[in-house]
């Protein structure tokens, strides 16, 4: 009679494949090491993803630098008759920033008598203006830099609502520096002079003082405006919940309109 064949699952094997088989624990300590070197590897490509991270925000730095500093020699030096060249030669030079010292000049309407108030004050005004506007101007490229660098680590739905926050926010901005600017400075002028005229006083200014209330009105409007747009932000991000805002309806609305 032949031999009976071992069934399938008995402990008769194959002398050379179980002479070849790994031991249990080589396996595990092939593993580990294995597990390890993944580990390592993955802390090193950390590194360099946020080096590159660093790279990248030095460069998106230098690019709203560039903007800025460009911005600002546009209102500090390119002249506002820049497109009538006959204005060069009158020995009349008026930088661009002039024309929005002129306008903001006019809210007063004749109201009041703006002088220099001090020796420095005109400078200290020409630049502080011209600084303002270039951050205004250069706003855009500070916006899309920053968007652009945060753009990689947000997941698609915080996308959607980060644009519509920055449509929000750049639409509120620009609503309260118009009510600011147009609205607001014009009828604290009319409210001062009201009361100078009361008591008989002649409204005179210190050039300081007046294009100061101007700007001051107009971006605290702004950005009181815009307080709403970061409040729904910072709810959408669960920064904030809506039972905090709730329980401190009272400081959440002061906030908002302060």
């Amino acid at each position: 009679m032949g031999e009976k064949e071992a069934p399938p699952g008995s402990g008769s094997r194959d002398p050379g494949k179980r002479a070849n088989a790994i031991p249990f624990g080589g396996t595990l300590n092939g593993a580990g090491e294995h597990l390890e070197g993944a580990q390592a590897q993955a802390g090193m490509d950390r590194s360099m993803s946020l080096w590159e991270h660093l790279r990248e925000l030095k460069s998106r730095i230098k690019i709203i630098a560039a903007a800025y500093i460009a911005s600002l020699v546009f209102w500090l030096l390119i002249p506002a008759g820049a497109f009538d060249p006959s204005t060069l030669f009158t020995g009349m030079y008026y930088p661009m920033i002039a024309v929005i010292l002129d306008n903001a000049k006019s809210l007063a309407a004749g109201k009041v008598t703006i002088i220099m108030g001090s020796m420095t004050a005109p400078l200290e005004i020409y630049f502080l203006a011209s600084a303002v506007m270039s951050l205004i101007t250069a706003s855009p490229v500070i916006g899309y830099e920053i968007y652009k660098f945060v753009d990689p680590a947000l997941r698609p739905g915080e996308k959607h609502g980060l644009g519509r926050f920055v449509a929000a926010f750049v639409g509120l901005f620009c609503a309260g520096a118009f009510i600011g600017y147009f609205i607001l400075s014009p009828a604290i002028i009319r409210f001062m002079t009201f009361f100078a005229n009361i008591v008989g006083a002649t409204a005179i200014v210190g050039a300081g003082d007046y294009y100061g209330m101007v700007f001051m009105a107009t971006g605290a409007t702004a950005i009181a405006f815009t307080a709403p747009a970061v409040f729904l932000l910072l709810v959408n991000y669960g920064i904030l919940s809506t039972d905090a805002l709730a329980k401190n309806r009272l400081m959440s609305t002061w906030a908002c309109t302060s």
